[in-house]
Parts: structure tokens; sequence; C-alpha cells
């Protein structure tokens, strides 16, 4: 993805994350881990997650390539040090 536009970025992270979540969703479906309170759940959290998306739409738009760059690369950071935080803690 060196020298790929934030566009090109964007369009490549947006497909293998619905791609991902869809088969994630379908699997889950289909072993009955969506129960009535799971869906009411995801309801409750809707106006939080449209919020979200139309921050991060905002921020998008506002941020150069390099800036868009260095912030993905500090979310997957982060994103890594969460998971190792929470598989440490679980010991």
């Amino acid at each position: 993805m060196r020298g790929w536009g934030k566009d090109e970025r964007r369009g490549a992270f947006q497909t293998f994350n619905w791609t991902v979540l869809s088969a994630a969703l379908c699997l889950q479906a289909g072993t009955g881990f969506i129960t009535p309170e799971i869906i009411w759940l995801a309801l409750l959290t809707l106006p939080a997650t449209i919020f979200g998306a139309w921050l991060g739409a905002r921020t998008y738009h506002a941020l150069s390539d390099n800036n868009f760059r260095d912030v993905v690369l500090g979310l997957l950071f982060l994103s890594g040090v969460g998971l190792v935080w929470s598989s440490l803690g679980s010991r």
C-alpha cells in the first residue's frame, strides 16, 4: 500500500473490514449467537455508531495523505497494544 493515496488505502481497508465483519455476522447468526438481547444491544449502540461514522468521515476529509497514514498506523498500534494487554490480563 506504499505509494497509494488515502482514497485507495481507505477503499482497501473498507473492503477488507466489510468482508470480515459480514463473514463474522453470518457465522454468528448460523451458530445461534445472535439473540434478542444482542439485537437490542446493537440497536442501543446504533446512535453512537452513526455519530462515530460521521466524525470519522469529517476527520478523513480534513487529513492529508501523510496525516491519514500516521493516524491509521497509530490506531493499528493502539489496537495491537489493546489486544496484547487484554490477553495478558486474562492469565
